[in-house]
């Protein structure tokens, strides 16, 4: 009888120890995974912003069209272009198309902008804010948008700006040898 109550404790003992290890095990794991994963990425990764201020008239835009290119990836470089954001305004009651965004691959990627409820005096607002992924090497391609409104693309009565936007990211340096892997087309 006493052997008996032996097994019965080792049993209890072992299903003591399994459920503590369910619940303590996984961060245990989670960090041991951690340490022997390493993200090439991280070491080479300096953050990028390109800001572009545009009216009608001026630096690539004509009266309802517009091509903004952003600055060139700088030598040794990567970018990875993860966000679009910006406002275009356009005379009543005009609209723009699909923003339509390219580079490297030379196939652009069409960004819908939403409005601003009703006009804003003689313009409508458009707002731009697109998560996107496009990859840039340095060279002679930079990153750029072409904008094309159904009216013109306003001028306030100052003759002021009437437009910007924000292509940001990140550079990833291309000197460290994994960081910057050739891209399939």
């Amino acid at each position: 009888m006493n052997r008996w109550k032996n097994y019965v404790w080792m049993a209890v003992a072992v299903c003591v120890i399994a459920i503590a290890g369910e619940y303590t095990a996984k961060p245990l794991l989670a960090q041991i995974r951690a340490a022997l994963v390493q993200n090439v990425d991280e070491p080479g990764r300096t953050p990028y912003q390109s800001t572009l201020v545009f009216k009608q008239g001026t630096g690539g835009c004509g009266i309802t069209a517009c091509t903004l290119i952003f600055g060139s990836v700088p030598n040794g470089k990567r970018l990875v272009a993860t966000n679009l954001m910006g406002t275009v305004f356009v005379d009543t009651p005009g609209i723009i198309l699909p923003l339509k965004f390219s580079g490297l691959t030379g196939v652009p990627t069409l960004l819908q902008a939403g409005v601003f409820p009703g006009p804003v005096g003689n313009e409508n607002v458009f707002a731009v804010n697109a998560e996107i992924h496009a990859v840039f090497d340095s060279g002679p391609i930079a990153p750029q948008m072409n904008i094309v409104a159904t009216t013109p693309i306003s001028l306030d009565t100052t003759g002021e700006t009437s437009g910007i936007m924000t292509l940001s990211g990140y550079l990833l340096d291309c000197s460290v040898a994994s960081a910057c892997a050739a891209i399939v087309h």
